[in-house]
């Protein structure tokens, strides 16, 4: 199942890609550093609400739009550990900025409930 959605959602590039006991990842060192800043950031926003603004969101994706569209240069290939570690402040980023919409959603409904 994993490899399946590996399939469908990463290019898989062997180079790209970190290995565990000789077999490849089904996702790319970018792709697997996203989903481990992902939980991170919703581990850190379940003990710890952070108002997080948008911009702080874009701050932390820079990297990894600056590494990835670099690597259209043919002079330059970035290595796995800096892809992992853009792909998981990006992640983290992400997480932070979902969870405050999650947050103020919520806030939204339980007032439209109360009013209602």
């Amino acid at each position: 199942m994993v490899y399946w959605l590996g399939d469908a959602e990463c290019h898989q590039l062997s180079e790209r890609s970190y290995y565990l006991n000789d077999n490849q990842m089904p996702f790319c060192a970018r792709d697997l550093g996203l989903f481990a800043g992902i939980a991170v950031g919703f581990g850190i926003a379940t003990f710890y609400r952070f108002k997080v603004k948008p911009w702080v969101f874009l701050i932390a994706v820079l990297p990894l739009g600056i590494d990835g569209g670099i690597q259209a240069v043919p002079s330059y290939e970035s290595s796995n550990p800096l892809r992992l570690g853009t792909g998981i402040l990006a992640g983290i980023g992400l997480a932070l900025l979902l969870s405050e919409f999650i947050f103020v959603l919520g806030q939204d409904i339980s007032e439209a409930k109360t009013k209602g």
